[in-house]
């Protein structure tokens, strides 16, 4: 019986410690994935748009994130998503 009552605590800990971990993953390492594809999509997309290379299509935004949008600013296009709280511009 005591045996348990020392075992199950360390059990209750180690599974706690897996849950924050998760929820980290959830709250702060998949949204910076997201916004680190978004960013790097909307550079991409923006070098190509002024003369080349072309993209064979362009990337979907990560999941919840908006379609890429262009801004024509003189003889330059920006491109922009938003998601997650955070938006992306490129050039």
């Amino acid at each position: 019986m005591l045996r348990a009552a020392v075992i199950l605590p360390a059990i209750l800990m180690v599974a706690l410690g897996a849950c924050q971990r998760e929820q980290k993953a959830i709250s702060e390492d998949l949204p910076a994935t997201r916004a680190a594809k978004a960013q790097a999509d909307a550079q991409a997309i923006a070098s190509g748009v002024s003369g080349g290379p072309f993209l064979a299509r362009i990337p979907d935004p990560p999941t919840g994130w908006s379609a890429y949008q262009y801004v024509k600013q003189g003889d330059r296009f920006t491109v922009t998503s938003s998601g997650g709280g955070a938006t992306v511009t490129a050039p």
